[in-house]
């Protein structure tokens, strides 16, 4: 259950509960505090919109040491992020999608295999694996 959260509440939020703890932020949809045996700490749960429905926990900071105003604005710009499809804990380094690492691939093997079998993958990244062809690598599973 959500409780309306003041900075005088989470400074002593601490002590009042157990180790092991949770509680939900009601002005901030997916926004916690998470209490350990020395200290707490915001977090922010949220589902990424890429299309694979993953969920993620995202650590913003200790309670004493960032207040309940820059957690509540560092959890809208991470659900914002969110939003975008964009996962926030990993950099922001260019993961090619299936379609550049297939181009990659014929281009490069594509002397070395026979064109019975090239044109066989090709086949495959076009027929079968199309609907992944924008999607980064390494978003891609089972």
């Amino acid at each position: 259950m959500a409780t309306k959260l003041t900075q005088s509440v989470v400074d002593k939020i601490r002590h009042a509960q157990e180790a092991g703890a949770q509680v939900y932020d009601a002005d901030v949809s997916g926004l916690r505090i998470v209490i350990g045996k020395k200290s707490a700490s915001y977090k922010l749960m949220g589902r990424i919109n890429d299309g694979t429905d993953r969920y993620i926990s995202f650590v913003i900071g200790r309670t004493d040491e960032v207040s309940l105003k820059s957690a509540r604005e560092r959890a809208k710009e991470l659900r914002l992020t969110l939003r975008r499809g964009e996962d926030p804990r990993v950099p922001k380094n260019a993961i090619p999608s299936l379609s550049e690492v297939a181009d990659s691939y014929f281009a490069t093997r594509g002397q070395e295999l026979s064109p019975r079998t090239l044109a066989w993958y090709q086949q495959k990244v076009e027929g079968p694996l199309s609907s992944l062809k924008k999607i980064p690598v390494d978003r891609i599973d089972r």
